[in-house]
């Protein structure tokens, strides 16, 4: 291949998924795509990195709304498996958006102190958040259509650890949040 491009290789069958790729005195970055390995040089670490990075992000969200929508499919109202997507929605947008919120606004009271000292911010920052988020999330909807995405996550034991994951992340964000803002305050 030339100067520059990606070279993408399928693992070998004889080994597992994990197997190097063959090294290269160009090749500094070898990264795991799903199945697919993936080796970059040539100073196109970055590229890689960042499309790792988005596939493991995604694969996150991913998991997080495969949870909550297995929770929502095992209630006992409102389960069929359109109106628990729709319901999972909602959580699933709040567990996003509360972190993101609470790392932007300590990024903002380092670029912008003075515009912190007032409420004004709160809309600036909130709506496009809402709306970044509603955009993201039109295409979950599809998910209704599969529920079997989250069949593993309906178990009494699994909504357990939903519960607990849902909570925790809302808790930890804000006492992080809390905790930056104390700090960016200190005299």
């Amino acid at each position: 291949m030339g100067r520059g491009r990606f070279r993408l290789r399928r693992p070998h069958r004889l080994t597992s998924a994990r197997t190097e790729l063959p090294s290269c005195d160009s090749c500094f970055l070898k990264a795991d795509v799903g199945d697919w390995q993936v080796g970059v040089g040539h100073g196109r670490s970055k590229h890689i990195m960042a499309a790792t990075c988005l596939a493991r992000v995604a694969n996150m969200l991913r998991y997080l709304f495969a949870r909550i929508y297995g929770y929502t499919l095992s209630r006992s109202y409102r389960n069929d498996p359109d109106q628990a997507c729709q319901d999972a929605i909602t959580p699933f947008m709040i567990v996003i958006s509360v972190p993101l919120l609470c790392a932007l606004v300590p990024i903002l009271a380092l670029a912008f102190p003075a515009a912190l000292q007032t409420k004004d911010w709160v809309p600036w920052v909130t709506i496009p958040v809402g709306i970044v988020m509603y955009l993201g999330t039109r295409s979950i909807r599809r998910y209704g259509r599969s529920p079997e995405m989250a069949e593993k996550y309906r178990s009494p034991a699994a909504r357990r650890v939903t519960a607990v994951l849902y909570i925790g992340v809302l808790l930890g964000s804000i006492l992080v949040a809390g905790l930056g803002g104390r700090l960016l305050h200190r005299p």
